[in-house]
């Protein structure tokens, strides 16, 4: 990448696409106050964020000005086989009313057993659904079921199945997943991660003590999309 893009400290492309993954949604904005050759506009990109880029670099703006253009070709030019292939599709609901109830996480755990053959293990949503379905328990049970997590964590669970929370899911959605279809996929060896300066040792400020960071680099992907669900429209709370 350094050869071909000209630029020192350029970082990898996956890496990049991790940041801007865990720190935003699709729609928003990545600012890069110092894009060099363009490889954080085309993270954001790949993964359906808008962008800004400064770059005070003539050189550098040239070349991020031509991959931001060659990605943007490619990625209007992706012909995704989800969009043919009912298969490679997670299996997608509405909620009735806005509401999350027992009867519905239930639907969609039978449909997903007889339909794909899958048995769901993990239900994760935004903040305010899961209050909308703890609202829902409370008012229909006696008791609300807790389950205790790896790592000391607590969940409240629908029939042995854990209900975790995380800022980063989609507005009144609920997925509903088989985690033993998930699998981390290699795409690189170790590297060393260098600094803004190129270099891979660095001295940790005021200590006679030096450190390094050596990455790799992997993607999560589901070998079996049809196996996972989503229940979208519930009225958060």
């Amino acid at each position: 990448d350094k050869k071909k893009y000209k630029h020192p400290t350029i970082k990898p492309l996956q890496l990049i696409e991790y940041h801007i993954e865990n720190s935003s949604r699709e729609g928003d904005v990545v600012l890069d106050c110092f894009c060099g050759s363009g490889t954080t506009l085309v993270g954001a990109i790949n993964k359906n964020r808008k962008f800004i880029g400064f770059e005070i670099d003539k050189e550098y703006y040239e070349i991020a000005k031509k991959r931001v253009k060659e990605a943007i070709t490619l990625k209007d030019g992706d012909t995704n086989e989800k969009s043919t292939n009912k298969w490679l599709k997670p299996k997608s609901y509405v909620a009735e009313g806005g509401k999350i109830d027992d009867v519905t996480i239930q639907k969609v755990i039978d449909n997903l057993e007889e339909v794909s053959g899958s048995s769901a293990n993990f239900i994760l949503c935004p903040f305010g659904v899961k209050r909308a379905y703890q609202e829902y328990l409370t008012a229909n049970r006696t008791n609300v079921d807790v389950m205790n997590l790896a790592g000391g964590y607590k969940a409240i669970s629908y029939n042995g199945i854990p209900v975790v929370s995380d800022r980063f899911a989609p507005d009144g959605t609920m997925y509903v997943l088989n985690t033993d279809e998930f699998a981390l996929h290699q795409l690189c060896d170790w590297r060393w991660l260098e600094g803004d300066d190129g270099k891979i040792i660095r001295q940790v400020a005021n200590k006679p003590v030096y450190t390094a960071t050596l990455v790799k680099y992997a993607d999560l992907i589901c070998n079996k999309p049809g196996g996972q669900a989503q229940i979208t429209g519930i009225t958060e709370k």
